[in-house]
């Protein structure tokens, strides 16, 4: 069996998050992966939840967005929050049988013509996508950071299962494809996210000497920015933080407290954020947990050095020494010594080190891995209707 040329090559994006809008805050990167596949040729639909307000179809560019139903319109509510897996944890849990059963039909319907059907998280779209969408040639499963850190108990086995039927598995880092080979015996290829680089000022400019340290991501634990406020708090540092969470009452609340100079952003559009990198002398990225570090690539893109944490995909991103510094999470007086000692001038080698992460280059690497998945004997019998 081989694979058809690029430019025929159908791929069904299945994924439980997605942009409501374009130029929505909210996992921009799936948006940029789609894209990505587009521009390389690929015809791309993406198929994600339906929510009040949202139309059932809409093409954004060269991607068609498709969103299918599981409930009356005032109860779809399962999905758009950032944080599904604390969903279930809630009334919402409820929902969850009319989700899987929705999702579950739309993809057996939307893949029915579909060369590729590239699933973002093993759980619920990796699930979905293996059972239902056996008429692709490919399913691939893409593994993000948050999907890996809640497989336990009996998630675990179900996540060895759902991997060993992909025909390929993805991995945002490489410490992500090491788990999958733990967990499931499966050689996973390694495939960040393309940098968004709408969001990326360019050419990069010097850093302000006097501009602030930048934080940008949702507000929740995970991305430990009580412990950046903390530490900014005892050297002094302005800080910016992008983004919103159910967590911002709670940090302006700790800011406060401790007299830390922090600004709240809320959410901005893409060219505010790449303007706000222009802003910034370094940028932080205090993670306690982190699949790969899209915000670190973006910023190395922007030629702003990095103050980061030695988590998940980010020392595959940041290099001690040569684009900025790395600590240990949860380390408040480590966060601050780097601080006051990363020279910002490192961020001047960041765009080189993060060219790899072009749309164009991660786009190949995909196509890469569906067709070696074909070459493999890896992909699925195609079974008529």
């Amino acid at each position: 069996m081989t694979s058809p040329p690029a430019g025929g090559r159908r791929v069904l994006v299945v994924t439980q998050g997605f942009p409501r809008r374009p130029d929505d805050h909210r996992a921009p990167f799936l948006l940029d992966h789609a894209r990505a596949l587009a521009g390389a040729g690929c015809r791309v639909t993406v198929l994600c939840p339906s929510a009040p307000g949202l139309a059932p179809h809409e093409r954004w560019g060269d991607v068609d967005v498709v969103r299918f139903r599981y409930a009356p319109r005032r109860l779809e509510v399962f999905a758009y929050s950032g944080a599904m897996h604390r969903d279930v944890r809630t009334w919402r849990v409820l929902l969850l049988p009319l989700f899987l059963v929705g999702y579950l039909l739309a993809v057996r319907h939307h893949s029915s013509d579909a060369d590729v059907v590239h699933a973002h998280w093993w759980i619920p779209s990796g699930l979905v996508a293996v059972v239902a969408a056996r008429r692709a040639r490919v399913v691939a499963v893409h593994l993000h950071g948050t999907d890996v850190a809640i497989a336990r108990g009996p998630l675990r086995p179900l996540a060895a299962w759902v991997l060993r039927r992909a025909s390929v598995v993805l991995a945002a880092s490489p410490a992500l494809a090491s788990w999958a080979g733990e967990v499931a015996g499966v050689d996973a290829v390694v495939a960040p996210t393309p940098l968004g680089l709408d969001r990326v000022p360019s050419p990069p400019t010097p850093p302000p000497v006097d501009g602030p340290v930048l934080a940008v991501g949702r507000l929740v634990p995970e991305k430990g920015f009580d412990v950046l406020i903390r530490a900014v708090a005892s050297t002094g540092d302005r800080l910016v933080i992008v983004g919103d969470g159910d967590i911002r009452p709670a940090l302006e609340s700790l800011s406060r407290s401790i007299n830390a100079d922090v600004t709240f952003s809320g959410s901005v559009d893409p060219g505010e954020l790449a303007r706000d990198y222009t802003a910034a002398r370094l940028v932080a990225v205090p993670s306690r947990r982190e699949g790969f570090g899209m915000v670190a690539a973006e910023a190395l893109a922007a030629g702003r050095a990095v103050v980061g944490t030695r988590v998940g995909g980010l020392p595959d991103v940041v290099t001690d020494g040569v684009t900025g510094t790395l600590v240990a999470p949860d380390d408040v007086g480590a966060l601050a010594a780097a601080l006051r000692s990363t020279d910002p001038a490192l961020g001047a080698n960041g765009p080189a080190t993060v060219a790899w992460l072009h749309p164009d280059a991660i786009a190949a690497r995909n196509l890469a891995a569906y067709d070696a998945a074909v070459r493999s004997n890896r992909s699925l019998p195609r079974r008529e209707p």
